[in-house]
């Protein structure tokens, strides 16, 4: 299980309490999926969250840790005047972001009221793909995810199977989330396939 990190390396400035995105519920963000509008969706959560569920077409700034958001930002500036969506698991960070990309000169900017949860207890398996990462034991969590709709959409990194079990990897020097199906950890196929990576990023995952 691995800590939920909500905070930003943001200007003291940002308060997302008086200047933040404009909320829309996920009535709101399904019809604007499925309208003429053409709308950007950026996905503020951490790369391991995003490789197991996500918005189609979905935008996910190169981040390892959602503490180096702010500096991803760059990475989307061409979208200052484009309208963006910032969604989120629950909403807190979306939140915050929306309000730092305001602060940025972004002119069109929205927010998916609740996070992603909310969007997936009233459109499950539309739209966003996979599975929700969480931050207990269950490590993921779906709706309806017997439909003949639900997809996974992770690999094994072993075998290439589709497969959406999380494992930590088993080095005691890494522990980075890693995907293996069931029969490559009977198996005993547990640690980075080409090797790990041990960075104080890795540690403070």
């Amino acid at each position: 299980m691995r800590d939920e990190i909500v905070g930003t390396h943001f200007p003291a400035e940002i308060d997302p309490t008086l200047k933040t995105g404009t909320y829309i519920s996920a009535e709101q963000m399904h019809n604007l999926i499925h309208g003429d509008e053409k709308i950007h969706i950026i996905d503020m959560r951490n790369d391991y969250e995003f490789n197991i569920g996500r918005f189609e077409n979905s935008i996910l700034p190169s981040l390892e840790n959602s503490r180096d958001l702010a500096k991803s930002v760059e990475e989307i500036t061409h979208l200052k005047n484009e309208k963006v969506v910032t969604v989120c698991t629950g909403g807190v960070r979306c939140e915050k972001m929306s309000a730092y990309l305001l602060h940025k000169g972004f002119k069109n900017v929205s927010q998916l009221s609740g996070g992603i949860v909310t969007y997936m207890e009233k459109y499950p398996n539309k739209d966003f793909k996979g599975k929700l990462y969480v931050f207990d034991n269950r490590i993921a969590m779906g709706f309806e995810t017997d439909s003949p709709d639900h997809e996974i959409i992770a690999n094994c990194q072993f075998c290439c199977v589709k497969s959406d079990n999380y494992i930590n990897c088993t080095d005691p020097k890494c522990h980075k989330q890693i995907f293996s199906c069931t029969d490559c950890v009977a198996a005993g196929k547990t640690t980075c396939l080409n090797g790990c990576v041990i960075t104080e990023k890795a540690h403070n995952h």
